[in-house]
């Protein structure tokens, strides 16, 4: 969680609906430090009143807040959830 919000500081997504249908997003990004990667998949989609306007939606935003605010709810690990928690980082797939 903590390498996706970092990645969403950095690379700001813009989406531009012009209706009601769904947009797809499939962005990848990758943790410089551990060299992990994972793959972030949107839909986006206008909900409301279509004005005949096209609408700058930032993606990024709105993911990076419920991210932070989730954050803000979970309790760090201790050393030794840390420990354990870089055993299996460590495991090959």
């Amino acid at each position: 969680t903590l390498v996706l919000i970092q990645f969403l500081d950095d690379e700001k997504i813009k989406v531009e609906l012009k209706n009601a249908t769904p947009i797809h997003k499939e962005i990848g990004f990758v943790d410089k430090k551990s060299g992990l990667s994972a793959m972030l998949k949107l839909e986006i989609r206008w909900m409301g009143e279509d004005t005949g306007k096209t609408i700058v939606y930032w993606a990024g935003e709105s993911i990076k807040g419920a991210l932070v605010q989730f954050m803000s709810k979970v309790k760090p690990l201790s050393p030794e959830e840390r420990i354990m928690m870089k055993k299996i980082m460590d495991k090959p797939f």
